[in-house]
C-alpha cells in the first residue's frame, strides 16, 4: 500500500513537471511568436517613415523645380518685352569699313577724272582742219549730218573768232559784249564762237549768254579738242580772240578778256570797222 502511494506521488510529480515543462514550452512559443510579430512592425515603421520622407522630398523638389521654371519663364518674358519695347539698333559699318569708304570715294572720284581726261585727250571731237588760216570745223551741237563751218565761208568780210569754255569765268564776262557786237555789226563783221578746251557742259554758258543763234563751232584734235586754239598759239588760258581781215589773213590775237569798249577799239585799230 505504501508502495502504491509512493508510486502515485512520484507519478503526480512527473505529471506536474511535464505540465510545467509544457507550460514553459508554450510560453516560449508565445514569446517567439510575439517577437516575430513585433519584428515586422519595428522594420515597417522606419520604411514607412522613409517613404513619407522620400515622398515629401520629391514633392519639395518638384515644387522648387516648378518655381524655378516659373521664374525662368517670367525672366524670359520680361527680356522679350524689353527687347520689343527697345528700338532696334541700326547695324552700322565697322570703323574699318568707314575708313575704307573715306579712302575709296576720293580715289574713285580722282580715277574717274583721270579716265575722263584720258578720253578727252584721245577724242578728236570730229574731223576737219585746224590750221590757223584755213580751218574747217564741225558745228557745235548734235546736228545730223554734221554741218561744217570754214574760214573760207567768210571770204570778203572781216571775221572775229572768239574761244570759250564752260569753266572759264572771264568768258562768261565778255561773251555778252561779243554777242552785242555781232548783232550790231551784222553784215559788216562776222563773228564765230569756238568751244575749245572743254571739260564740262558748254550748253549752260551758251544759253546764259544768248549766243545760241550765232555761229558756234567745235574745236577738234589737240590735247583736249583744242587743235585750232593751239594753232593760234594758245597756251591753256582762256578766253582768246583771233582777228582776220576780209581775205582770211590772221591779223591779231588777244589772249585775255575784252570788254565792249576794248573790243570795238581793237577792231577799229585793225581797220575792221
Amino acid at each position: 500500500m505504501a508502495n502504491k502511494k509512493a508510486k502515485k506521488k512520484k507519478n503526480l510529480a512527473k505529471a506536474k513537471a511535464s505540465s510545467q515543462a509544457n507550460k514553459n514550452v508554450a510560453a516560449n512559443k508565445l514569446d517567439s511568436a510575439a517577437q516575430a510579430a513585433e519584428a515586422p512592425v519595428a522594420e515597417t515603421a522606419p520604411a514607412k517613415t522613409r517613404a513619407t520622407k522620400s515622398s515629401s522630398s520629391k514633392a519639395s523638389e518638384a515644387k522648387a523645380s516648378a518655381t524655378k521654371a516659373s521664374a525662368t519663364k517670367a525672366k524670359r518674358s520680361s527680356t522679350n518685352a524689353r527687347a520689343k519695347a527697345a528700338p532696334a539698333k541700326k547695324k552700322g559699318l565697322s570703323p574699318r569699313a568707314q575708313w575704307g569708304l573715306l579712302i575709296a570715294v576720293p580715289v574713285l572720284i580722282i580715277g574717274a577724272l583721270i579716265v575722263r581726261e584720258v578720253i578727252d585727250a584721245f577724242d578728236p571731237g570730229g574731223t576737219g582742219v585746224v590750221a590757223a588760216e584755213s580751218w574747217d570745223l564741225p558745228v557745235l551741237g548734235d546736228s545730223e549730218p554734221a554741218q561744217r563751218v570754214r574760214l573760207a565761208d567768210f571770204d570778203g568780210t572781216p571775221t572775229v573768232v572768239n574761244f570759250f569754255a564752260s569753266w572759264c569765268t572771264e568768258c562768261d564776262t565778255e561773251l555778252p559784249f561779243f554777242r552785242d557786237a555781232a548783232l550790231d555789226l551784222d553784215g559788216q563783221v562776222d563773228f564765230v564762237f569756238v568751244n575749245s578746251n572743254e571739260s564740262g557742259n558748254w550748253r549752260g554758258m551758251v544759253d546764259r549768254n544768248g549766243i545760241g543763234q550765232l555761229t558756234l563751232v567745235q574745236d577738234i584734235e589737240g590735247t583736249r579738242r583744242n587743235g585750232l586754239y593751239r594753232s593760234l598759239r594758245g597756251t591753256g588760258g582762256m578766253p582768246m580772240t583771233a582777228f582776220y581781215d576780209a581775205q582770211g589773213n590772221l591779223i591779231d590775237t588777244v589772249f585775255s578778256a575784252l570788254d565792249e569798249a576794248g573790243l570795238r577799239a581793237r577792231m577799229a585799230s585793225l581797220g575792221m570797222i
